[in-house]
């Protein structure tokens, strides 16, 4: 076996080593070229391929493109929700990417609740925003010390890995400082917040017109105490006056009866029960006169009470309602962010669009080099 094999590598390196052209093969191609006619050798221009790769990106990246601007406008408002819990805002708040200011806030009131005459205004502002953040737990606390900087103060607060949200109270001169604080901090294309205010004038004057009514009770009844009281002591010096000019008419019969005669006698003791009689009747009526002074003037009194009570509850409601003006309640709900939705969010249009651009952009001049290359 080793004796054939090594005489088949002899035979193989010998045919290879005799391999060669014969000596006049030059001579003999350029004679047969130069006999054959000029038109009888046709060439073929291979086409260039086309860079339908590049071609693939480019129109992906303009369905990109497309379907992003068809997203954009369907997108939908994420409105406030001013008692929502901690737990439906974190929810809300993982759509906010996909939310865009709203076109119109809900009315607040009636129209024409108010005449057009009264132009004061007092507006109850609400406020609330969405966060993306890459550090959720870091960042509410963060907000926390802004708003305690500010003089506000914190209502309730959750925060998860991916969610928080944050609900607060603070000055309302104070909100314009508070919201240029966060979109210095935070960047406003992380940031989108939702403002609305209601005018709480209808409520002012209702509350205006039940002290205004409140007061004129309170007056009038003051007024008929005043009265009652006048009238009892008129009435009661009256009867009082009648009880002493009785009672000054039995001591001079008494005197007198000391040393009147016998028949005069009994016409001063027939005198004196009549005139005790009499003193007695008006007495009575004096009773009765203090009696029903004390009943009125009690009523009136606990009338008074209540209606004054009444003026305390509405101007407490006056000035809680001062204090709501002045106080804007907020809430701030945080979602996570990843690295991604943050380049987009910074790259004008589609992220993907630009990178599917970039890979045509690099298949095309792969083709060119390739063509170039081929040539």
């Amino acid at each position: 076996m080793n004796n054939r094999q090594t005489i088949h590598d002899i035979l193989n390196d010998w045919g290879k080593s005799k391999q060669r052209s014969p000596e006049s093969n030059d001579s003999m191609k350029s004679m047969v070229l130069n006999k054959l006619p000029n038109n009888s050798v046709k060439t073929f221009k291979t086409p260039t391929p086309l860079p339908w790769l590049s071609f693939a990106f480019t129109t992906m990246a303009i369905l990109v493109v497309m379907g992003n601007s068809v997203n954009y406008s369907t997108k939908t408002l994420i409105t406030p929700n001013y008692t929502t819990s901690s737990s439906d805002a974190m929810e809300s708040s993982a759509q906010s990417k996909n939310s865009i200011m709203p076109d119109y806030y809900p009315r607040y009131g009636y129209p024409g609740e108010s005449p057009i005459s009264d132009g004061r205004e007092f507006l109850k502002t609400h406020y609330n925003s969405t966060l993306r953040t890459r550090h959720v737990t870091n960042t509410k606390t963060r907000i926390e010390t802004i708003v305690r900087g500010f003089g506000g103060r914190i209502d309730g607060s959750s925060s998860a890995e991916r969610y928080g949200y944050i609900g607060f109270a603070l000055p309302a001169n104070k909100l314009e400082l508070f919201r240029q604080e966060i979109k210095d901090i935070f960047g406003e294309k992380l940031y989108i917040e939702q403002i609305s205010t209601e005018n709480l004038l209808p409520q002012k004057q209702s509350i205006e017109a039940e002290q205004t009514q409140t007061e004129k009770y309170i007056t009038g009844l003051k007024s008929e105490r005043n009265q009652v009281i006048n009238s009892h002591n008129s009435t009661a010096t009256s009867l009082q006056s009648k009880i002493n000019a009785i009672n000054t008419e039995i001591t001079r019969l008494e005197i007198e009866n000391q040393t009147a005669t016998q028949q005069r006698k009994t016409e001063i003791s027939t005198r004196i029960a009549e005139l005790q009689t009499e003193k007695n009747t008006i007495q009575g009526q004096l009773g009765t006169e203090n009696k029903s002074y004390q009943n009125k003037l009690a009523n009136i009194d606990s009338q008074l009470k209540n209606w004054q009570s009444n003026l305390e509850v509405v101007k407490k409601q006056d000035k809680n309602l001062i204090e709501s003006v002045a106080t804007v309640n907020g809430s701030i709900s945080l979602s996570w962010i990843s690295l991604w939705e943050m380049s987009d969010i910074y790259t004008p249009g589609p992220l993907l669009a630009w990178i599917l651009l970039a890979l045509a952009t690099i298949a095309y001049f792969y083709h060119r080099r390739y063509l170039e290359l081929a040539i």
